[in-house]
């Protein structure tokens, strides 16, 4: 069969015959790329959803503890009167930042104050008299707010918040009308033209949860149209094909063989195979055969250049993991090695697994896109720290590598360092991946060599509370803000007769004292506040937020748990210990911190004349302290 013969017959079954299937075809490809968008965007749209409840959930949570601590609020509590307690809770949550909430009390009564369309939902219970308990909910947000932030972030055009039986809660963007989207029924009923998501989200009713709905045209009106054009582009390609087929068959032969052998040994790596190819003339195969040798030598230059790059990358980044091994900032580390690690491997997506304050893993210095390579750096992890060595996975397209970081093989691993992409690994790669957590895992131990060495000067060795010159700074510095809407107090405990415990018992059970006393006040106190010993058995305690009578609430705390402590054996029958506490605030008690340190000190020494195991606060007018211990 000639050539001519041969290009009509591979342009009637190769364009011919597909273009026609292709344009019966067109239609519904159309459609079903718009479904694929619009469920991209509702899938999108859910996932963000969910992160968001997710975030508004735990802040709520976070805050929770400090309407669980409020003072007035807990007394309200405390009566189990619904007509107190729904004085006191509209109050409680502005001061906390809520903006609605419900208390639910024995017998199913419930108080509500505020928003009750609400969404960051903490639930928590609580005492109230009787030994019985409330369960309180409240909510961070509101809804106009929340599905606002989700089509903000997402792009998705439309969300609603409904409740039970599908009641309309709030609207983002022009949802569509009851006939298109019926979200009474559980899955939402559509018309072909929507697509829809629906997210639990939790709401202050402790009963009943609510559902969020994303809705998303999903057939584009113009699939039509696209396809007439789409089927006009093969119609008009297979007559210019024909065409061009009548009048190029003959010169096309040799020339096409010449180009496609060159190119064959071109994409070998044979650069020389340029020089074939004939560049003289002014026809249209002459600028072409320029341009290809053109183009073989950029490519060859373009090969020699990024040779040079890579050995001047990965010479970098030795030098960087020697860099690493002298950082003692452990976050700026982690990300360091994190992005190096991306950038050296030129990766699509990095992370680093560290231990959190619980012990369980956290996710540390994220870089690129993590979230479309999720699946794959989780395996990654989980099998490099179930090994102790190094792990790779292919999941879904994505190739990811994993390497914990370990001064010695076979000591338990810092962490982890992990990267993906869309291509494979080489083994050279994975070696600079296991030479920078190598780096970094040295770095890491200096890290923590560094912060154990500080944490030791600024902690008593005895009680491992804070020593006298951290509690000095830190008590200068919370003075320094104070102010009568945000005051400061400060708590002074002494044991009452130690020295009486010391020469009957002996030194050693008075450190057993002191520690036990100090796990009281560690255990009592916050995050925020600062326990120290401020000398011989007299410890102290900074809080960071608070008023006199907060300080003298929190100081009965402590005395009523020192006070059960238990001490003593058979021999010794039991050995009761007790305290007397001072307490005092800024700006009230005084104008600094020595007026705050003096009006504390005061008050517990009448605590100490009033009979001990006692609380005194600070007045305005104080006599001269004694001497009474």
């Amino acid at each position: 069969m000639s050539f001519r013969q041969q290009l009509f017959l591979s342009v009637a079954v190769l364009v011919l015959v597909p273009a026609i299937i292709a344009s019966l075809a067109i239609g519904r490809v159309v459609r079903a790329n718009e479904n694929a968008k619009a469920d991209a965007r509702l899938d999108s749209s859910v996932r963000v959803g969910s992160v968001l409840v997710t975030q508004l959930t735990e802040r709520a949570e976070r805050r929770s503890a400090l309407l669980e601590n409020d003072r007035r609020f807990r007394l309200a509590l405390a009566t189990g009167r619904p007509s107190v307690i729904q004085a006191a809770l509209g109050p409680a949550l502005k001061r906390h930042e809520f903006v609605g909430g419900v208390v639910r009390l024995p017998g199913n009564r419930e108080v509500r104050a505020g928003d009750q369309e609400s969404i960051g939902i903490a639930r928590i219970d609580v005492p109230i008299s009787g030994g019985r308990t409330a369960r309180l909910a409240v909510g961070f947000t509101t809804a106009e707010d929340f599905v606002g932030d989700v089509t903000d972030g997402t792009g998705v055009p439309s969300a609603l918040l409904t409740g039970p039986g599908g009641r309309a809660v709030a609207t983002a963007g022009a949802f569509p009308e009851s006939g298109e989207v019926d979200v009474s029924q559980n899955p939402p009923k559509t018309t072909q033209r929507w697509r829809v998501r629906t997210l639990p989200v939790p709401s202050i009713d402790l009963a009943r949860p609510w559902s969020t709905v994303f809705a998303a045209e999903a057939a584009n009106q113009d699939a039509g149209l696209a396809t007439r054009l789409v089927l006009a582009v093969f119609v008009g390609f297979i007559v210019v094909g024909f065409a061009v087929a009548f009048v190029l068959q003959r010169a096309l032969t040799g020339r096409i063989a010449g180009f496609l052998g060159a190119a064959e040994r071109l994409g070998a790596g044979d650069f020389a195979a340029a020089s074939t190819i004939s560049t003289r003339g002014r026809g249209e195969f002459a600028t072409l055969g320029r341009a290809f040798v053109g183009m073989a030598r950029q490519l060859e230059l373009r090969v020699e250049q990024l040779e040079r790059e890579r050995g001047r990358v990965q010479s970098s980044l030795l030098r960087l993991g020697k860099a690493f091994a002298a950082n003692l900032d452990r976050d700026t580390l982690v990300d360091l090695v994190v992005e190096s690690a991306v950038d050296g491997l030129t990766a699509d997506a990095g992370r680093a697994l560290m231990p959190g304050p619980g012990g369980e893993p956290q996710t540390r210095g994220s870089v690129g896109s993590v979230l479309d390579s999720w699946d794959a750096l989780g395996e990654a992890e989980r099998r490099a720290l179930a090994s102790g060595g190094s792990a790779s996975v292919t999941i879904a397209g994505h190739h990811a590598i994993a390497e914990p970081m370990q001064v010695e093989r076979g000591d338990g691993p810092l962490g982890v360092i992990s990267v993906a992409r869309s291509r494979p690994f080489e083994p050279d790669e994975r070696e600079l991946l296991r030479y920078l957590t190598d780096q970094a895992a040295v770095s890491l131990r200096n890290v923590g060599r560094h912060e154990d060495v500080a944490r030791e000067s600024i902690t008593d060795e005895l009680t491992g509370l804070f020593n006298r010159r951290r509690f000095d700074d830190v008590l200068a510095s919370a003075a320094a803000r104070a102010t009568p809407d945000e005051p400061i107090a400060l708590v002074m405990l002494d044991l009452d007769r130690f020295k009486v415990i010391n020469d009957t018992h002996g030194h050693p059970f008075g450190d057993t004292v002191l520690k036990a006393v100090a796990k009281v006040v560690k255990e009592a106190a916050r995050d925020r506040d600062l326990p120290a010993r401020y000398g011989g058995e007299e410890l102290a305690v900074v809080l960071a937020v608070g008023d006199t009578e907060a300080a003298r609430a929190f100081a009965e705390r402590l005395r009523e748990g020192i006070e059960a402590l238990q001490f003593g054996d058979e021999a010794t029958g039991p050995i009761p210990v007790t305290a007397s506490l001072g307490v005092a605030s800024l700006p009230s008690d005084g104008e600094d911190v020595g007026d705050l340190v003096r009006a504390a000190d005061e008050a517990l020494y009448r605590a100490k004349r009033a009979g001990r195991n006692r609380v005194e606060a600070a007045t305005p007018a104080q006599g001269p302290a004694g001497e009474v211990r």
